[in-house]
């Protein structure tokens, strides 16, 4: 069940073509053949994100050359030693946690570096830290989306003074009889 789960979260990224016998990783379904294909599915999904790992790789470290370039080399060493904050590195990346992964029912469940994860919810929902969150199709920063909240709210609670709608919801209650 944990591998059919976790084959499925890993196609629903769609980078690579889904695969068609997820549904046959049962116990009674479950064959050689099926373990094979299974793993060489696995494979290439490796090699997919090996590959952009090394490209983004590629990218910041010509990035951090050319700021090298530009202002110094020793001028990222100096922001680093002015502006990082140890604690904070601890809080957000949890890098003091022994457990990397956790198995649970449903997945695998990821628990250092939450800040670099996806949120799993399409609704606004997120975990802890998350660095933007997902409404329908469309992703935004946490700050933004944590400020149309705080604005959505303000506007909700200026109309329920302005129609005066806790003195009628009290009016309301108050006619219930309790018995």
């Amino acid at each position: 069940q944990l591998i059919q789960n976790e084959i499925q979260e890993l196609d629903r990224e769609k980078n690579l073509p889904a695969f068609d016998q997820t549904n046959q990783i049962n116990a009674s379904d479950f064959t050689l053949d099926i373990a094979e294909n299974a793993k060489a599915h696995l494979k290439e999904l490796q090699q997919y994100y090996s590959k952009n790992f090394k490209l983004y790789r590629k990218k910041k470290d010509q990035l951090i050359r050319g700021i090298a370039k530009e202002k110094g080399k020793d001028f990222l060493y100096n922001q680093k030693l002015k502006h990082h904050n140890k604690s904070l590195e601890v809080l957000v990346l949890n890098s003091t946690s022994k457990e990397v992964y956790r198995e649970t029912e449903s997945g695998i469940m990821q628990k250092i570096a939450p800040v670099y994860k996806a949120p799993d919810f399409k609704s606004g929902r997120a975990h802890f830290l998350s660095s933007e969150k997902i409404v329908g199709s469309k992703t935004m920063n946490t700050f933004t989306f944590d400020l149309l909240i705080i604005w959505l709210m303000c506007f909700i609670l200026y109309l329920s003074l302005y129609f005066d709608w806790l003195r009628k919801l009290i009016y309301i209650f108050g006619k219930i009889k309790l018995k």
